[in-house]
C-alpha cells in the first residue's frame, strides 16, 4: 500500500477513463506494436514493401502525392519515464504518471499523522490540425478529471485531495499538443514500531 502501489492503481483508472478513445500518430516517426516494439506491418496486402504508391520513384513530377492515411490507436500510459529517451516522441500519443514528492506529517499534540504524495501526469498528443490537436488534449483532461473526481477513493487506500490543477499547453510545438494534471494523493500511514520518548512520558502521567 505505498507509492508504488499508487502509480499501478492510478494506471489503471486512466486507462480505464480512456477506454474507446483513438489517437493519431505521427506518420513521420511511425508506430510499433505493443508486443515487441517494432515497426507495424501494413494492412493492405502488400507485404513488407508497402505499397508501390509508396515508393517515391512511383510518382513524377506532374502528380501530387497524396497524403498518407493517418493511423489511430489508444494512447499507451507509462510509469516515472519513458522506455527510451527517442520514446517522447516517436511513441506518440500517450500519458506519463510520474512520482514527485512525498511528506510524512506528524502532530504531537494530536497525534494525528497524514502521509501525501504529489502525482503529475504528462500528456503528450500528436494531430495535423491545431484546434483538433488542442481539444483531444483537453478532452483527455476532462475524462480523468471527471473519473478521479467521481470516485476520490482508489484502490480502497489512496483518497484524491483537492485542488486538482489541469493545464493544456498554449506553446506552439509544431502538431504535437501537451498537457497536465497535478494532484495530491493522502497515503496509508505507516505504523511506528516505536513511540517518542514525549509519548512513553504521557503514558506515564
Amino acid at each position: 500500500m505505498g507509492i508504488t502501489d499508487l502509480l499501478r492503481a492510478l494506471k489503471n483508472a486512466i486507462e480505464a477513463a480512456l477506454d474507446g478513445m483513438l489517437l493519431d500518430v505521427n506518420p513521420d516517426t511511425g508506430d510499433y506494436e505493443e508486443r515487441n516494439q517494432m515497426p507495424m506491418e501494413p494492412e493492405d496486402g502488400y507485404g513488407a514493401e508497402g505499397r508501390p504508391e509508396d515508393d517515391p520513384e512511383y510518382w513524377d513530377g506532374e502528380q501530387e502525392r497524396p497524403e498518407p492515411e493517418p493511423k489511430q490507436r489508444p494512447p499507451d500510459v507509462y510509469l516515472m519515464n519513458m522506455p527510451e529517451r527517442a520514446d517522447y516522441l516517436s511513441r506518440v500519443p500517450y500519458l506519463l504518471i510520474q512520482f514527485l514528492s512525498s511528506k510524512d506529517k506528524y502532530d504531537k499534540e494530536d497525534r494525528d499523522r497524514q502521509a501525501t504524495a504529489d502525482i503529475r501526469i504528462l500528456i503528450a498528443t500528436y494531430n495535423r490540425d491545431g484546434q483538433d490537436g488542442g481539444m483531444q488534449v483537453l478532452e483527455i483532461v476532462e475524462r480523468i478529471r471527471i473519473h478521479l473526481l467521481s470516485g476520490m477513493l482508489l484502490d480502497g487506500n489512496y483518497m484524491l485531495t483537492m485542488p486538482f490543477d489541469t493545464e493544456v499547453y498554449p506553446d506552439d510545438t509544431g502538431n504535437y499538443f501537451l498537457g497536465e494534471i497535478n494532484m495530491t494523493w493522502s497515503l496509508p500511514n505507516v505504523e511506528r514500531a516505536h513511540y517518542y520518548i514525549e509519548d512513553v512520558r504521557r503514558k506515564d502521567d
